[in-house]
């Protein structure tokens, strides 16, 4: 489930309209991998999911790439990634996207895992937002897809998490040894307390002021006249019921997904040592804080599964990757071949 919010908090960034062409019987079989099947609905979930990222990349590129006309109209189908054809691509990722969800439901079920009552609840509590708040039953419901078939797609991808936990979780078959946790914890996560500027596009006069305020926080800090919850309040005029104990945030190494650009100064300054660092392209300025995170249970516990992730999320992947190449694929190519791809349309609304 992991990747399956990842691709669509960066992919669909407003809410859209869809007319998909063709029409599909309820219930109808699509594709079955292994003994797995997938409804055609559930199939258009994937093709949407695959087309949505497709278009993302080649936006991405077109910035960079004069070559890509983004006036044209249809131009996205012109483009290739990774070397395919736009069509081939979106088509092959989507079925390569239900042999990676089929490969997890066969071996939680082989595990015999379920998931439980409170995750159910995590999930469906998503389900409703992106459903109700974030538009989507705007892009499913025209083109068949029922709240309950995305629900089902959506739940399917915590297969995921379920059959990591059950390999390397904490009482896992391959259950990762503590002190490998927590030298991976120390090297490369630390804790502090920040308060920066980005002063990139600010003018001259701007920056000024807010380097020298900065610099009597610096001091004032340094000279014990006031807390850093002070000063981070007083700079972002915290109102009283918005107040909080403590602002304390994890900042990543290279290694993990947080990746933070200050994480080699920070991590080499003392507990409770205060910095002030001035990027030196002048585009932004950092006070900071360091704090002992071995000594906050709450943050250690926190980073737990994102630690087991980093450590061992390729092996993972990698012999999910090989068991998918074992299943066998059956389409029912009558019920496949009336999704066209170059038929889906966007029409751009306003996000909400």
């Amino acid at each position: 489930m992991k990747n399956f919010k990842k691709i669509f908090a960066t992919v669909l960034v407003a809410v859209m309209v869809l007319s998909f062409c063709g029409c599909h019987k309820k219930g109808e079989i699509a594709i079955k991998i292994g003994d797995v099947s997938f409804t055609s609905a559930y199939y258009m979930c994937a093709l949407l999911e695959a087309d949505m990222d497709a278009r993302q990349q080649i936006d991405t590129k077109a910035k960079s790439d004069d070559s890509i006309d983004t006036s044209k109209e249809g131009y996205y189908y012109s483009q290739k990634i990774d070397g395919k054809k736009y069509v081939t691509y979106v088509k092959d990722t989507a079925l390569d996207r239900l042999k990676t969800l089929a490969s997890y439901k066969i071996k939680a079920k082989e595990a015999k895992l379920k998931i439980s009552d409170e995750q159910q609840s995590n999930i469906d509590a998503y389900v409703s937002y992106y459903w109700n708040s974030y538009g989507y039953s705007a892009l499913y419901e025209p083109n068949g897809v029922s709240k309950d078939t995305f629900a089902e797609f959506f739940r399917d991808s915590y297969y995921s998490d379920l059959y990591f936990d059950y390999l390397y979780g904490k009482d896992g078959e391959k259950a990762i040894p503590d002190d490998e946790i927590t030298a991976f914890m120390n090297e490369n996560y630390v804790l502090a307390d920040v308060l920066s500027e980005d002063l990139s596009s600010k003018e001259e006069a701007e920056v000024t002021a807010i380097t020298e305020q900065f610099d009597g926080f610096y001091s004032e800090l340094k000279g014990g006249k006031v807390t850093f919850n002070e000063i981070y309040e007083t700079y972002n005029k915290t109102e009283e019921g918005q107040k909080q104990e403590s602002y304390s945030t994890v900042l990543g190494s290279s290694k993990t997904d947080n990746a933070d650009e200050n994480f080699d100064t920070i991590k080499a300054m003392a507990v409770g040592e205060v910095k002030l660092i001035k990027a030196e392209d002048g585009s932004k300025i950092t006070l900071v804080v360091k704090k002992d995170l071995s000594a906050d249970e709450t943050q250690k516990e926190n980073l737990d599964e994102t630690i087991r992730h980093n450590l061992k999320g390729e092996e993972f992947e990698a012999d999910i990757e090989a068991f998918k190449k074992t299943l066998k694929v059956n389409e029912n190519k009558s019920a496949t071949k009336q999704f066209n791809i170059k038929k889906i349309e966007y029409p751009q609304q306003s996000a909400t």
